[in-house]
């Protein structure tokens, strides 16, 4: 993985020396984040969580979409009626 020599540089132990240290070890985050595709990765991997989500509840979606449309029509009539 693109972080191990640079976890050999950076102990768990110790914390950047400084602005320019921070900045240096995000400029290698962000590289390691780009070559090994992890927004990516990531935002296949939860939409792949949500769509499951809404398979196993598609029924309680619908149910709750029909309460929700009602309460939607009864808020019309009310604010066309005064």
């Amino acid at each position: 993985m693109c972080l191990t020599a640079a976890r050999r540089r950076w102990p768990r132990s110790t914390r950047p020396s400084g602005p320019a240290e921070e900045k240096r070890i995000a400029v290698v985050d962000a590289k390691c984040q780009a070559e090994v595709n992890l927004v990516g990765i990531y935002k296949t991997v939860r939409a792949a969580y949500e769509q499951r989500l809404l398979d196993e509840n598609k029924s309680k979606i619908s149910e709750s979409k029909a309460i929700i449309d009602g309460w939607k029509k009864n808020a019309a009539a009310i604010m066309k009626t005064g």
